[in-house]
């Protein structure tokens, strides 16, 4: 997993930073899992978050539909909402990465 960078300064500073659209990626590239599973996800990749973070920012993805929140799981290792990303979130995941995000390959 790469952790979403932008090519320059933009105005997208308030939800759709650089964290979230991690997330959002996250989610694509792993769906089915739950929040916990996201946050160990992104540690063992060296994004500097919490885990309060995390749930907010999936919570926003579930408010503005780019992400679907499915049934409770309880089991006795594991608890939380399982998401998968909809079409909305790959839309806007795509969009912005092909408007914003750095090319690795130059770098």
């Amino acid at each position: 997993m790469e952790v979403f960078s932008f090519s320059s300064v933009t105005q997208i500073i308030n939800f759709l930073n650089s964290k979230v659209l991690t997330i959002l990626r996250l989610i694509n590239n792993h769906p089915n899992q739950i929040t916990y599973v996201y946050h160990n996800l992104l540690i063992e990749n060296k994004v500097k978050i919490s885990k309060t973070q995390v749930y907010r920012y999936v919570d926003c993805l579930v408010k503005y539909n780019l992400v679907n929140k499915s049934h409770y799981l309880n089991d006795v290792d594991v608890k939380g909402y399982i998401y998968k990303i909809n079409n909305k979130g790959i839309e806007v995941l795509y969009i912005l990465s092909k408007r914003f995000e750095r090319d690795k390959s130059v770098e």
